[in-house]
């Protein structure tokens, strides 16, 4: 069986800048500037999905249409953002999240972010970790527990490892 995953847009941004070096590419969110090591893991992350070695990719459709907004910028520096965008598209599930679950995750977010919500809703509903450099989701995750809801995060780095073993 395939673990489930959602990837937040941070991490589809340094897996492009990881394969393109572009180095004023602009961090999404409140994530640091990554570093080269936070780059390739990246990468290595969206391999995995788009490629469907041990993970299921789920999304929903503001996740979706983060991924087409950020990477259609790029689209002049990098040939192959519409190829990405496709496989993408062809290799994520997408769901459309409970509003029950929308809601809880909005009164967890420090900014009550409604894109941020309907990420985590749609893990919670599809028991999917989700993949960011985003910290924020941390501290929604621990709110979410104290509700009774689930949600793991893991940056890069700590997924692979968890898929690896």
């Amino acid at each position: 069986m395939k673990l489930r995953v959602v990837l937040d847009t941070n991490v589809v941004l340094n897996a492009v800048k990881a394969l393109s070096s572009l180095d004023d590419l602009r961090p999404v969110g409140r994530s640091p500037l990554p570093s080269e090591g936070q780059r390739l893991e990246s990468l290595l992350v969206l391999a995995l999905a788009v490629f469907g070695c041990k993970v299921e990719p789920v999304a929903g459709p503001a996740l979706l249409g983060e991924y087409r907004s950020h990477l259609r910028r790029l689209e002049g520096r990098c040939g192959s953002v519409p190829n990405l965008l496709k496989m993408l598209k062809d290799e994520c599930r997408v769901v459309e999240p409970r509003e029950d679950f929308v809601r809880a995750c909005q009164k967890a977010h420090p900014k009550n972010d409604p894109a941020d919500a309907e990420h985590a809703a749609v893990c919670i509903q599809e028991g999917a970790k989700l993949v960011s450099l985003d910290v924020h989701f941390r501290g929604m995750a621990y709110e979410l527990e104290r509700r009774g809801m689930s949600l793991e995060v893991y940056d890069p780095y700590r997924f692979l490892l968890a898929v690896s073993r």
